[in-house]
């Protein structure tokens, strides 16, 4: 095998596709990962429903997960919020200490709680970690760009060539000019020009995002061992097709992207509430409103024979075949934070609370049938006995 032999982009989008698909093969598993973890959030919401309650018992679910759940929650969540400031950047030998100091508070300040809910990530995240193994957060640099006009009156000649001169960048939206008889100093009359003028300025209002991944839509490698040693790692969602083609994407390969099918999820109206809204979606007449597969994450190839080395990716379609959309080296476009409570060795994912606290759920909700044996016997008085099923 020639390792200086570069990767194509058709072989790229193979690797890409096979490792979803092998990745949410093992996930999705018949009694896996997805299994447990809808056991664990039915439990939580105190739905067992691979417990029916049979005629004549009790219908009363116990809730162990729910209770332990709720009380785990606020001392973790008080580990992180407790003090004044979420992340703090010490200096080093070669670092500002002023430099940093705004570093801390714009991340504070801004980052977690201006421009994100930062305790209701936390929440959130904390909360999937618990219940559903494995917490994931995915922070992106969103660029965004605002228009805003503003509008000046009555400006002369000079002070309007001025101000052109001073926003070369903005863009004249309106513009009128009015020409007048006025007289100068020396009674002269002359020509005198205003100008009325509308400007829109390109306001930059990029932030950093972080957003809650729903478990079921992390994808990470089948074999990962940790959060470093994977062959891809991505966020499976779904975007419209009129926000794929506003971004730039190319349209011929926009219209032929499949439509987006939920992944598997633990409540079955749920899972008809979404298919529901996915072909009502699909179905409508307005093509820019067609739901489509969008997998943005972090492969691991050599697609340049350079070695092997990370790139950032954006690839629409199923597991069956993707289609890139972007692909570039990668410089932090995309990262993710996982939280797994119990972790085991030499796995990703791990074990969680609700793991335990369900097998016990389990236990304290199932109900003896009240069973009464009546003694006949003549030489003994009539009694009746409490028996319970073995």
């Amino acid at each position: 095998m020639n390792t200086d032999k570069p990767m194509d982009l058709d072989a790229v989008e193979t690797l890409i596709g096979r490792e979803i698909r092998d990745a949410l093969d093992y996930v999705n598993g018949s009694d896996t990962i997805a299994g447990q973890r809808d056991r664990n959030l039915e439990y939580y919401r105190g739905e067992m429903n691979d417990l029916p309650a049979p005629k004549g018992r009790s219908a009363i679910t116990d809730r162990t997960v729910a209770n332990y759940i709720n009380m785990m929650l606020p001392s973790l969540l008080r580990v992180f919020t407790s003090g004044k400031n979420i992340a703090e950047y010490w200096p080093t030998a070669s670092e500002p200490v002023e430099l940093l100091r705004i570093a801390t508070r714009y991340i504070n300040d801004v980052v977690f709680r201006k421009d994100n809910r930062g305790e209701v990530v936390l929440y959130q995240w904390a909360f999937d970690a618990l219940v559903q193994k494995v917490g994931v957060v995915k922070a992106v640099w969103e660029e965004k760009y605002e228009t805003k006009n503003e509008t000046f009156a009555g400006l002369s000649e000079m002070e309007f060539q001025a101000l052109l001169f001073q926003r070369p960048n903005d863009e004249v939206v309106a513009h009128s000019g009015q020409t007048q008889l006025v007289t100068g100093p020396d009674g002269v009359a002359v020509e005198s020009t205003t100008h009325d003028v509308t400007l829109a300025t390109k306001v930059n209002v990029s932030t950093a995002r972080i957003y809650n991944i729903p478990t079921e839509e992390f994808v990470i490698s089948r074999n990962a061992r940790d959060d470093e040693d994977f062959v891809i790692k991505s966020h499976r969602t779904k975007k419209m097709t009129g926000e794929l083609l506003a971004e730039g994407y190319p349209q011929d390969i926009v219209e032929t992207l499949p439509d987006y099918q939920p992944p598997v999820n633990t409540s079955n109206a749920e899972n008809r509430y979404k298919n529901e809204i996915t072909r009502t979606q699909a179905s409508s007449s307005d093509p820019m409103l067609r739901e489509v597969v969008i997998h943005d994450g972090i492969v691991k190839c050599d697609p340049d024979g350079k070695g092997v080395r990370e790139w950032y990716f954006v690839a629409g379609g199923d597991e069956s075949r993707v289609k890139l959309l972007k692909f570039e080296e990668y410089k932090c476009q995309v990262v993710f934070a996982e939280f797994c409570p119990n972790p085991l060795p030499h796995s990703f994912y791990g074990l969680c609370p609700a793991d335990d606290l369900s097998e016990l759920q389990r236990v304290c909700t199932v109900r003896p049938v009240r069973c009464w044996i009546t003694c006949t016997c003549p030489t003994l008085p009539s009694v009746r006995f409490y028996s319970a099923p073995s």
